[in-house]
């Protein structure tokens, strides 16, 4: 039998984002590795928690928009795994 605890109806709102939640996204973010996008972050939340979360709900947090643009510049940064062979 499913955990239904967490199961949303469509018309119910996942919890609201609080200073504990939103720190946690941030040390998601802040250990990310791959490629980050928008939709890979949230189905990440969601695989975790349960709760699905729209983007402009988590953009609306200065430390989420924050640690997100923050990973996506340093993962962008990254050297390119290049095996040339001469």
């Amino acid at each position: 039998m499913q955990d239904s605890s967490k199961t949303l109806s469509p018309k119910q709102r996942p919890p609201r984002l609080t200073d504990e939640r939103i720190e946690s996204l941030v040390k998601l973010l802040d250990s990310w590795g791959g490629t980050l996008t928008w939709e890979a972050f949230i189905a990440k939340i969601q695989e975790q928690t349960g709760y699905r979360y729209t983007r402009q709900a988590l953009d609306r947090h200065n430390p989420i928009k924050d640690a997100f643009r923050d990973r996506k510049d340093h993962l962008a940064n990254q050297p390119k795994d290049k095996t040339e062979r001469s």
